[in-house]
């Protein structure tokens, strides 16, 4: 059987191999055997190889995962901001960053967003990339859209249980990672639990949110 592609892994390969390499010190090679990929591909994943030669939809197409069904949110496993919104190098360091729902709506379309314009979420999901889910507006259109959906309270974010959008308490988060600590779960298997996907049950175990619980 043939080694897999470089974006053929679904999202909870990719996170149990970077685990692996980072947490448990599993070799580049030992990794690319038990997944079927290259080792190479292996340190793309696991963050200690920087892809070449390939385009900048190329390493955004790395960096995504589809959902299941043609409405679901498309995730992004890369670098994201502090709200949340996914981030890719154009090219060079010296060629600054995009977001990663702006340049799938660029590549979507075929084009460059309209000067002034913001490429908003229908979904309200700051990670995902579905173009299905993007739609343009000015920065007068964003607000109005925070403001109908109750989502524009004021300038100071607010965080766990305090967020009127919040799905998860406080108990959840604590018997989640201890879940998680116990072994035998899965991110996958944790969202079904919690009614969340597996990229935000990631992100409370790395404590990328819910910090200060």
């Amino acid at each position: 059987m043939g080694r897999k592609g470089r974006v053929c892994l679904e999202i909870e390969d990719r996170h149990e191999l970077h685990r692996r390499y980072h947490e448990d010190g599993a070799t580049a090679e030992t990794l690319a055997a038990a997944f079927g990929i290259s080792r190479s591909t292996a340190q793309i994943i696991a963050g200690v190889r920087q892809p070449r030669g390939l385009t900048l939809a190329e390493r955004y197409w790395l960096k995504v995962v589809r959902g299941e069904g043609p409405d679901d949110c498309w995730a992004w496993t890369a670098r994201t901001s502090g709200f949340g919104y996914g981030s890719i190098r154009r090219g060079g360091a010296k060629d600054g960053s995009v977001p990663a729902h702006r340049l799938s709506w660029e590549i979507a379309h075929g084009c460059e967003v309209p000067a002034g314009m913001n490429v908003l979420h229908s979904c309200d999901n700051p990670p995902c990339t579905n173009p299905e889910h993007l739609f343009t507006g000015t920065q007068l259109d964003n607000i109005r859209d925070c403001v109908a959906k109750g989502r524009f309270v004021s300038r100071r974010p607010a965080y766990g249980e305090d967020n009127h959008a919040a799905k998860l308490t406080r108990a959840d988060v604590d018997e989640m990672r201890a879940l998680y600590r116990g072994g035998g779960w899965t991110y996958a298997q944790l969202g079904a639990r919690y009614g969340v996907c597996s990229m935000s049950i990631l992100r409370v175990i790395k404590r990328r949110t819910w910090v200060a619980v």
